[in-house]
Parts: C-alpha cells; structure tokens; sequence
C-alpha cells in the first residue's frame, strides 16, 4: 500500500519486495472498490468502504510526497493518526449490523465504542499538547491504542456470537475475519515498532504492507458475493 522509503537508503531486495506489495496493494484496493460500486456494497457498509477510500488516498499522498524526505516523514505520521482514527467506524460499523435486531444493546454498544474514541484521541492530545516534538511516538501510541480498544470490542463481539448464536452474513463474517486479523497484527507490529531506537525505519512501513496486503486478500476473496 506505501512505497515509503523511497527516500530512505535500504537493501535492494527490500526494496523490490516493497514495490511488489505496494502494486498488489494497490491493485487489491481497486478490486474492492470496484466491486463496491458494481454491487452496491457501499451503500451497505459506508464506514469499511470509505476507510479504504481513505488508505487510496493516503497511498497517493504518500507517493506525492515522497520527493521530500521531511516533508514525507510528516504526511506519514498524520495520514497514520487519520487512518487509524477512521478504521474505529469499521468496528462500529460490525457492530451495528450484528446487533441490528437488538436496538437497547446496540446504543449501549455505540455508547461504549464513541466514548473509548473518544478517551484515546483527549489523552493524545494531551500528550501532543506537553511535548509536540515528541509527535511520531505520540501518533504511534494513539493508534496502537486505537487498535488495542478494536481489538476487545471485536473480540467481545466475536464472544458474542458465538455463545448466542447471533447469525451473520458472509460478507460481515469477511469483513470481521480480515479486519481483526489486520488489527491484531498491527498491534503486534506498532508494539514493537514503540520499543525501537528508530520508529522510523524501513522494515516497520515494509510489515504494514503486508499486514495490509494480508487482510486485503481476506477481504477480495470474502467480499466477492
């Protein structure tokens, strides 16, 4: 999904594999959205298709910026804290439609996944707000705890239907599978990623390409219905 580092110094092969995830990626991305459109899958899940709108755009940003090593360096880290921030309506977005039927434990559930939302951007920007040099390891903490919060709420949605039977359609059931494999993976990578002398470095942008290649595939296998 991002060629980041093209103005970065790495090893050959790391680039060429760099290059091969971003046009798949990016293929992958125009597959959905084109079957989005010719199924009318958007006007059913308006958040997931719009947060893949979002990361198209992001990578275009990111490509246009990449002439400017610190001019990229921060439209990384912005277009990171807009991704992640949005990719909190797809989890709203799985829970509104599994608990369709049940209208008081949907607005008790949208209650608790805007609030969390909400506490995770206020304690961000409080921190942006004491030290703003400090802005990389900020964003990076804000979106990992981002995906932290998704994670619970998908597992505990996950918990919900399974021991309540709760029945699901194959396109959600996709959606579900291939966003909390991505979540998941993510957070693994983005703790990691905080422990590192360089949160910048080339192989943490070369792990989200293909953790987003991964879920990708998820999504252009189960979403083809």
């Amino acid at each position: 999904l991002d060629s980041i580092a093209r103005v970065i110094l790495r090893p050959k092969p790391m680039e060429s594999l760099s290059k091969v995830l971003w046009c798949c990626g990016d293929l992958m991305l125009i597959l959905l959205m084109y079957r989005a459109f010719r199924a009318k899958l958007w006007k059913e899940y308006k958040y997931f298709y719009f947060y893949l709108a979002t990361v198209s755009c992001q990578a275009v940003i990111r490509l246009a910026a990449a002439h400017d090593a610190a001019l990229y360096f921060v439209v990384y880290w912005i277009s990171e804290f807009l991704t992640g921030t949005i990719g909190f309506g797809v989890t709203w977005e799985i829970y509104r439609d599994v608990l369709m039927p049940y209208q008081g434990i949907r607005r008790m559930a949208r209650a608790v996944v805007f609030g969390f939302l909400v506490a995770v951007l206020l304690r961000g920007m409080m921190e942006f707000a004491a030290s703003p040099r400090r802005y990389p390891s900020t964003t990076l903490d804000v979106v990992r705890n981002l995906g932290v919060g998704e994670a619970i709420l998908l597992i505990a949605m996950l918990g919900l239907i399974v021991h309540y039977a709760v029945p699901m359609g194959r396109n959600l059931r996709w959606m579900l599978t291939g966003y909390g494999v991505y979540i998941g993976s993510s957070i693994v990578s983005q703790t990691l990623q905080a422990q590192s002398r360089n949160i910048a470095a080339f192989g943490w942008a070369l792990a989200t390409q293909i953790e987003y290649c991964i879920t990708l595939t998820l999504w252009c296998v189960g979403l083809w219905s």
